[in-house]
């Protein structure tokens, strides 16, 4: 069985369809993005005491560019997949939606019983489907 080779059609794709390298840069340019705001208003707090702020830049990369464009990913790669029924990755993307539906859960009940606050919702949601997609992948069978 010959399986064929899906070229790319348009420039979205390049900046749209999810892999497995572009959940893990997601993942880490949170990650980077997070730590830098923390660093930021640790270095700076004299200063945005002062003014009575708070570091804004990298806060707004986290917590709402990156989910916008992680759910705008999920949603395109998933449009994407239903158009090509060849796909050859259809595995990748149920892993996905799996984990993020499980993450969903996850931090839904850890709000709840007030473990996390509402106000880390978005970036507890993306930490626990990475996690929960790399458990799902971690223990998948290689052909």
């Amino acid at each position: 069985m010959v399986k064929k080779k899906i070229r790319r059609k348009n420039k979205l794709d390049k900046w749209f369809l999810l892999n497995g390298k572009k959940v893990f840069i997601i993942m880490i340019s949170w990650f980077v993005a997070v730590l830098l705001h923390n660093l930021v208003y640790g270095l700076f707090k004299s200063w945005f005491d002062a003014r009575g702020g708070d570091e804004s830049f990298f806060f707004i990369i986290a917590v709402i560019l990156i989910p916008i464009y992680f759910i705008i990913g999920i949603v395109y790669s998933f449009v994407w997949m239903i158009r090509n029924e060849e796909y050859p990755r259809k595995k990748f993307y149920i892993k996905l939606l799996v984990s993020i539906i499980l993450g969903l859960i996850v931090t839904f009940v850890l709000t709840t019983i007030h473990f996390l606050n509402f106000n880390g919702f978005w970036m507890s949601l993306i930490v626990f489907t990475i996690l929960i997609f790399g458990l799902i992948s971690l223990f998948q069978k290689k052909r």
